[in-house]
């Protein structure tokens, strides 16, 4: 539920509500290779993946002064590690997310550029896509799936650091940093390279083993329901 209105609707209209984690949890991601060939490739360099969607409630303003702080993060990221690769994804081609990240990649010094590529993941199999994402370095953009297979990941530890774009994002974001016993996510109007840098180097919070048991019993829950809706025993 994404936010209380939801569920006092669903209360409203006498529906039976259960509250579990996001469905894309229960994804099998526990494998070290990815079947399609090119993301395979792409996935063995050292990479960060940055993905920022053109959102409505961002003045042009604020999304320029997002660009620069996360172009001057990134440049300094690429400087210290030559063998560092710059990945833009595509999650949603309907809001621009390629441009946007073109955006940042503009301000990157031109002795950077070949470090840089483009990624369209509708294009590729979920779970390629979702490796590639497992196996960053640093995952840092607005969307709150890629904030969310990267703090699933708690074999390679990927570092996240999530963008708000509004309230609307705020509770989103902030419950699954929540969730992974994360605060690495700052608004895009508190967003700097120098706060950038912070996060960065803070690394990734490890949960402890009693939050893995509290999430692994919640997946367990949403299988329970799931099935008992298949075979008539639970109600939607």
């Amino acid at each position: 539920l994404r936010d209380e209105s939801e569920l006092n609707y669903l209360n409203q209209v006498n529906t039976d509500v259960h509250v579990t984690v996001d469905d894309v949890l229960l994804y099998d991601t526990d494998y070290s290779e990815c079947c399609d060939p090119t993301l395979a490739e792409l996935s063995r360099y050292p990479h960060i993946n940055l993905c920022v969607q053109n959102w409505i409630g961002v003045s042009e303003t604020e999304y320029r002064n997002l660009a620069l702080s996360i172009a001057s993060f990134l440049e300094h990221r690429l400087s210290e590690e030559p063998e560092l690769r710059l990945y833009i994804l595509e999650m949603m081609p309907q809001d621009d997310d390629e441009k946007m990240g073109r955006r940042v990649a503009e301000f990157i010094n031109k002795e950077y550029q070949s470090q840089i590529f483009a990624i369209r993941l509708p294009d590729y199999y979920p779970l390629d896509a979702v490796h590639l994402i497992q196996s960053a370095k640093l995952n840092i953009g607005t969307r709150y799936h890629l904030a969310l297979f990267s703090l699933c990941e708690l074999k390679r530890h990927p570092v996240t650091i999530s963008l708000i774009l509004d309230e609307y994002y705020r509770r989103k974001i902030e419950r699954i940093h929540e969730l992974y016993s994360s605060q690495s996510y700052l608004s895009v109007q508190e967003c700097t390279s120098e706060k950038l840098e912070e996060l960065y180097l803070r690394g990734t919070t490890l949960i402890s083993d009693a939050k893995i048991e509290y999430i692994q019993r919640a997946k367990d829950e949403k299988i329970r329901l799931y099935k008992g809706i298949l075979e008539g025993t639970s109600k939607k």
